[in-house]
């Protein structure tokens, strides 16, 4: 097993793989001391002063500092949380340390919408009816209404508008910067995600997640009982993933890939595709069997160093969890609210959460950080608990999923 170090990777925490990491923390984070209490090997960094490291792996690692313990600690792979570089990749090529995360080249390309269409129009995979245009009035023209406008390069919702009308583009003048944007017919349907591990011979599929909303904010991910869902959608969706598969190793692909797709009663189509891990992982990691039992931060190891997963497993598993992975940021908090709950474990007594120091899996777990610079990513929280009820293709919170809800809204208020 290679030796590697990570910064402050929540999933690696719950997996075989934590015996072989360096987890990498600062003294101002608030999860640094969930990761002292659960890993064998934490180094807090005192020459990083910041609690909010999720979004600096390349800042913390080019560091010379780091860079030295690093060499030190006989460190020979890198396991990124997100999106890797140029600047990375040349770094990590100069140390001779392997980076543990699909190639800057794939994410790229393949995060990209516009370049992703292209892809999926090509291998003949199957997406919304759309065009590219670079004004109002080749908008208007295209007739695909009700439709989503999306800018290529966002990310989450940032960036994709959704039009009822050629008229209602008269409120978006704003995003017609000259820049290719992608337009596509809305398709009505369940939103929802799957991981695929993409080896040079096998590949594995994750179980589903719904993409939840509540009051229009993205609220998260509940995990979907294959049992709940359309029969013939999932089997598009496994046929899609068999090709999809196909077509990424026809590109010299190895690594992970997570899919937003739309399910109606008979079919599935891609949204878009993201390369990199999602906050769905560490639930996946958690609970194996949303993954044919096998490990996730295990199998992704061997698919980023070119070797296949351990099982060929291009099918939906059959499982029948159904717990939530929430945003915090969708969390209805008050103006000002600066309370940074402590990270870890927690358990439900009556409508309220409390601590549980633990050093196991009871219920629900809390990973925050203090909100980055856009002011607003506070982590999320993992819950065995679902907090919505499938409706066919639809979905509606149900009344113990707002009580949770409420629940994780206490902890960030002051005490009265």
């Amino acid at each position: 097993m290679l030796r590697i170090a990570a910064v402050e990777s929540s999933e690696l925490l719950f997996s075989p793989v934590r015996e072989h990491t360096l987890f990498l923390t600062s003294a101002a984070s608030p999860f640094r001391t969930a990761l002292e209490t659960l890993a064998r090997d934490v180094r807090v960094l005192p020459w990083i002063p910041h609690g909010d490291l999720l979004m600096r792996e390349e800042e913390i690692l080019l560091h010379p500092e780091t860079v030295a313990l690093l060499r030190r600690e006989k460190v020979q792979g890198i396991w990124l949380n997100d999106w890797s570089s140029v600047v990375l990749e040349e770094w990590a090529a100069k140390n001779g340390i392997r980076l543990l995360c699909n190639a800057f080249r794939d994410q790229e390309r393949l995060e990209n919408k516009i370049s992703f269409d292209t892809f999926a129009h090509r291998h003949q995979l199957p997406v919304p009816e759309g065009c590219v245009v670079r004004t109002k009035e080749e908008a208007k023209a295209s007739g695909l209404f009700p439709g989503v406008l999306q800018q290529p390069e966002s990310f989450g919702s940032m960036g994709t508008f959704i039009v009822q009308s050629a008229e209602a583009l008269d409120d978006l003048e704003h995003v017609f910067d000259g820049t290719p944007l992608l337009l596509r017919r809305f398709v009505t349907g369940l939103p929802v995600g799957v991981s695929l591990l993409v080896g040079p011979k096998r590949s594995l599929v994750s179980a589903l997640r719904v993409q939840l909303h509540r009051e229009k904010a993205y609220l998260g991910v509940q995990w979907l009982s294959r049992s709940r869902l359309p029969v013939k959608a999932v089997q598009a969706l496994e046929r899609m993933m068999e090709q999809t598969a196909s077509a990424l190793r026809s590109q010299g692909f190895c690594g992970i890939a997570g899919f937003d797709c739309m399910l109606t009663d008979t079919d599935a189509c891609f949204i878009e595709c993201n390369p990199r891990h999602s906050g769905a992982i560490l639930q996946l990691t958690v609970h194996p069997e949303l993954l044919h039992g096998c490990d996730y931060p295990t199998e992704c190891l061997r698919v980023f160093q070119h070797k296949d997963p351990t099982v060929d497993a291009p099918s939906i598993p059959a499982t029948t969890f159904e717990g939530t992975t929430i945003d915090l940021d969708a969390l209805a908090l008050p103006n000002g609210t600066q309370k940074i709950p402590q990270c870890g474990f927690y358990r439900r007594q009556s409508d309220t959460l409390r601590f549980d120091p633990v050093d196991r899996f009871t219920g629900l777990f809390l990973w925050t950080q203090p909100p980055d610079a856009t002011g607003l990513y506070r982590g999320f929280a993992i819950s065995d608990a679902s907090v919505a009820t499938l409706k066919g293709t639809g979905y509606t919170l149900h009344a113990q999923g707002e009580a949770l809800l409420h629940s994780l809204e206490a902890l960030f208020l002051p005490a009265a």
